[in-house]
């Protein structure tokens, strides 16, 4: 090999970097006033607030919009988008996406209704009683890797909901603008691996018989592949049935996906645990 050669193989391998960040996804439960005592929101938001520093970009469901406002107000450094599901500003439940604001920015982002007209504000179909969205986002870092992130929340009782949504969301993603940008699905999807919603996305291929998208905590946990992630508010919860996931496409590598359960004094967090992933992707610059 020539020194020219040499020289070329140089540049192609130093035109392409290894981006690695955090992700996670956690249901943080809304401020019910049913919840008393170590349930109620005032007691479980310092649990909470820790574990959104363990990532860089947090997927969270369920938060209310003074939850995000607390939330932030003990993240200085972070920021995020996302809606209300009812009115498509401040009213319901938000499915918002959290970005440590000195390592990333929002290029573009927007929140869809899990509906037959998802561009409606506030529509509904498919049988779930229950306004569902999925908030979505087009991110850039430091260094200018470019990433999107999708956020949703699958309805709890009609499966046939959780089915369309999965569709829509499929389809929403292999339409994205940018198609060379890798993707992070994440979410409270209401339904485990055996579920056929979430086969769909995990058997979902692309038109070069490519997987679309790839279970996060699957692909480095396989010996362990339906944990519970519902822990029915309780510190010690050993049970089965992943209702929380990060999904990937193919491009990205997971190096590390844990399920954890924040508890302080005995006090979990939330309903759900939170489920974290370390990953990392290619990119040209």
């Amino acid at each position: 090999m020539n020194l020219k050669s040499i020289f070329v193989l140089l540049v192609i391998a130093s035109s392409v970097l290894a981006e690695e960040t955090k992700v996670m996804t956690f249901n943080i439960r809304y401020d019910a006033r049913a919840d008393k005592g170590t349930r109620d929101w005032g007691h479980r938001l310092p649990i909470i607030a820790p574990e959104f520093k363990k990532a860089s970009i947090i997927g969270s469901q369920e938060a209310l919009h003074h939850q995000v406002k607390q939330l932030l107000e003990k993240l200085p450094n972070y920021a995020y988008v996302g809606h209300g599901r009812n009115d498509g500003e401040f009213s319901g439940e938000f499915a918002p996406i959290f970005y440590d604001k000195t390592q990333w920015k929002v290029l573009e982002s927007s929140t869809f209704w899990l509906s037959d007209t998802p561009e409606v504000v506030g529509s509904k179909h498919w049988g779930n009683g229950i306004t569902r969205i999925c908030t979505w986002a087009h991110m850039e870092n430091k260094s200018g890797a470019k990433l999107y992130v999708f956020n949703a929340h699958f309805d709890h009782r009609s499966q046939q909901s959780r089915e369309k949504s999965a569709e829509l969301i499929l389809k929403t993603i292999q339409l994205r603008k940018h198609a060379e940008d890798p993707v992070v699905l994440l979410g409270d999807f209401n339904a485990t691996i055996s579920n056929k919603a979430i086969k769909s996305l995990t058997e979902a291929v692309d038109e070069e018989n490519k997987a679309v998208l790839v279970d996060s905590y699957l692909s480095t946990n396989p010996e362990n592949k339906n944990p519970a992630t519902f822990n029915r508010w309780k510190a010690d919860y050993k049970g089965v049935g992943k209702i929380d996931f990060i999904f990937h496409s193919p491009e990205i590598e997971t190096l590390s996906s844990v399920v954890l359960n924040p508890v302080v004094n005995g006090a979990v967090a939330s309903d759900h645990m939170p489920q974290l992933s370390v990953i990392k992707w290619d990119t040209k610059k």
